[in-house]
């Protein structure tokens, strides 16, 4: 890939929340990404006199969730990180001020915002990237958020995953940490059940080889902004995978990248070396790509930031500003996956998935729920009628899943401070949660208390917030919002 097309991080402007840190062994030069957990920097260690990139995490060690996260990325970055495809981790330590922080190769930027690629190169990055995840695999680890983010390019125009700061890593989880996902990029398990092990980062890899072909991530959302989340989780539980639709792909890599994409594990490559060897195959008939002829000098970052990156010099297409990304609670530990057991059944065999588009108009309901996924056998998903009798306080005799989600009222932030804000809430009904978002941002964040703190790295002076009321379990969400609530 061209290092003009990739997405570099540029040098940020200079603030109180965004001072250089101090790092022994290293000349701090410039901030050049930041998100809602840690800062990354352009640095130069002495001695060696080479670039590097060093995230540095918001939070000392006093908060034990964020000690966790990252003495984790440290552990799994480090066992992994000789292989070609995954960012390479030199070392962790401290800044001056007691901040952890991890120092890792510097690289030239990610193939986010790229636009299409040409397909010999969309199989080599493929083929290489799958080869890093059977490697992560392998080791027990699942990173959890494969997407064109993540994956960064060297100066030589090869490709490495990185950011496992929300990986899971077999025998290792807890259940006090979090869990993310970018939603243009995960697997309907991942909605359906709360997570995802290895067949998830297989779905992830075939939405992101897709997008980096076509140059449009796989379920765009082209109707109303404020319905794209809920739309963009309905079309990857219900709609088949998209054809690539393109001349000069070979049908064997539509086929494939359309297995990855299957709505059961069981169907998509059993293993991510399996999808590596698939995808070599396709490119000895194809060739090779212009990747390993790129070389220039350059400026970027190495790491992306856990919820944002620098946005590119152009405006975003609508494909990439969708690609939401979402904090929830880890919940129950989960083991990776067993080997999928092959099935019979076709894609359209689902449990009743019931959330996100189910709105119940009374408090009292006798109701004609459309299921989001099929019971039944057949290729259309027929009405499933449902005599319920749902409380709003949850204590009728039916299903909770039917219970009437109130809205929050009587939102109201306060700015304590610069990049501060404080946000309270009258909670609507018990045992829910809330969906926090920041007006104006893909980011969404969870809340299980009617309270919250947004920090701001870069506060422009003002913020509008919105809050939703989610269920418990995380797979509905109140179709009125609290909100916009400005300070």
């Amino acid at each position: 890939m061209s290092l003009e097309r990739a997405h570099t991080t540029s040098k940020m402007p200079s603030s109180p929340s965004n001072r250089l840190p101090t790092v022994d062994g290293f000349t701090v030069e410039e901030q050049i990404g930041s998100g809602g957990f840690s800062r990354v920097f352009r640095a130069n260690q002495h001695g060696l006199e080479r670039p590097v990139a060093i995230k540095v995490l918001n939070a000392t060690f006093e908060d034990e969730r964020q000690r966790r996260t990252f003495e984790r990325e440290c552990r799994v970055m480090g066992q992994l990180s000789t292989h070609p495809s995954i960012v390479t981790v030199f070392a962790s330590a401290l800044t001056s001020d007691g901040h952890p922080c991890i120092v890792m190769e510097l690289y030239a930027g990610t193939y986010r915002g790229v636009g299409r690629l040409d397909i010999a190169e969309v199989v080599d990055v493929g083929a290489k990237v799958a080869d890093a995840l059977a490697a992560v695999h392998e080791r027990g680890i699942v990173h959890r958020d494969i997407k064109p983010h993540n994956v960064f390019v060297s100066s030589h125009g090869q490709p490495a995953i990185g950011d496992f700061g929300i990986s899971s890593i077999e025998n290792e989880r807890t259940t006090t940490g979090g869990a993310g996902f970018s939603i243009n990029y995960a697997a309907p398990e991942v909605f359906e059940e709360g997570g995802a092990g290895a067949p998830g980062d297989i779905y992830a890899l075939g939405a992101t080889l897709f997008q980096l072909a076509t140059g449009e991530v796989p379920f765009p959302h082209t109707g109303d902004p404020a319905d794209k989340t809920r739309a963009t989780i309905h079309k990857i539980i219900t709609a088949p995978p998209p054809s690539l639709g393109l001349p000069d792909a070979p049908p064997a890599l539509d086929r494939l990248l359309q297995r990855c994409m299957a709505k059961l594990p069981a169907d998509r490559p059993a293993s991510a070396a399996e999808l590596a060897a698939e995808l070599r195959r396709i490119q000895a008939r194809t060739g090779p790509s212009d990747g390993e002829r790129v070389g220039a000098s350059h400026r970027g970052a190495s790491v992306s930031v856990e919820r944002a990156i620098v946005e590119p010099d152009r405006e975003p297409r609508e494909d990439e500003s969708s690609s939401v990304t979402v904090v929830r609670d880890r919940g129950r530990p989960r083991v990776a996956d067993p080997d999928p057991v092959p099935t019979d059944e076709p894609t359209s065999r689902r449990g009743l998935f019931v959330g996100l588009g189910v709105a119940v108009a009374a408090i009292v309901v006798s109701a004609v729920v459309i299921a989001l996924g099929v019971s039944g056998g057949d290729d259309t998903a027929p009405s499933t009628t449902v005599s319920a009798t749902s409380t709003a306080d949850g204590d009728g005799d039916g299903d909770d899943r039917f219970v009437v989600l109130v809205a929050p009222t009587e939102l109201a932030v306060t700015r304590t401070a610069p990049g501060r804000y404080e946000l309270t809430w009258t909670e609507p009904q018990p045992d829910v949660d809330y969906q926090v978002s920041l007006v104006g941002q893909d980011e969404v964040r969870f809340a299980d208390e009617p309270e919250f703190v947004w920090e701001l790295d870069d506060d422009a002076g003002g913020a509008c917030f919105e809050v939703r009321t989610v269920a418990a379990d995380r797979t509905r969400v109140s179709q009125s919002t609290a909100g916009p609530a400005c300070a």
